[in-house]
C-alpha cells in the first residue's frame, strides 16, 4: 500500500526530472544548431572578406606594375626629347656657322669685284681651301 504509493511518488518525480532534462537538452540542441550555422555564416563571410583582399592585393600589384612602366616610359621620352634638344642645338650652331661663312664668302666677293673675273674665281677657291 504505503510503499506502492512511495514509488509511484518517487517514479513521478524522476519522470518528471527526466522530462526536464530532455527539454533542456532540446533547448541545448536548438542552441548549438543555430550556432554552428552561424559559425558557417561567419566563415562564409570570411572567405569573402579575403577573396576582396587578394583581388584588392593583385589590382594594387597591377597598378604599381603599371607605374613603374609609366615612368620608364616618361624617363625614355625624357632622354628623346633632351636629344632632340641637343640635335637642335647642334643644327642651330650648324645653320649659324654656315651663315657666317655666307657672309665671309659674300666679302670676299665684294673685295674681289674690281680684279678680273679669271682672279675672282681663282681667288675664291684658294682662300676657301684653306678652311
Amino acid at each position: 500500500g504505503e510503499k506502492d504509493s512511495y514509488f509511484t511518488f518517487y517514479i513521478k518525480e524522476v519522470q518528471e526530472y527526466l522530462n526536464i532534462l530532455i527539454k533542456k537538452l532540446e533547448t541545448i540542441k536548438e542552441e548549438k544548431t543555430r550556432l554552428e550555422e552561424e559559425l558557417s555564416r561567419k566563415n562564409v563571410e570570411i572567405t569573402i572578406k579575403n577573396k576582396n583582399i587578394a583581388d584588392l592585393q593583385e589590382l594594387l600589384k597591377q597598378t604599381n606594375d603599371e607605374k613603374i612602366k609609366i615612368a620608364l616610359k616618361a624617363d625614355n621620352y625624357n632622354t628623346m626629347v633632351n636629344s632632340l634638344i641637343r640635335e637642335n642645338e647642334n643644327l642651330k650652331k650648324q645653320i649659324k656657322d654656315l651663315q657666317n661663312q655666307i657672309i665671309t664668302l659674300n666679302s670676299k666677293l665684294e673685295s674681289l669685284q674690281n680684279v678680273s673675273t679669271f682672279q675672282k674665281i681663282k681667288s675664291i677657291f684658294i682662300k676657301s681651301d684653306e678652311h
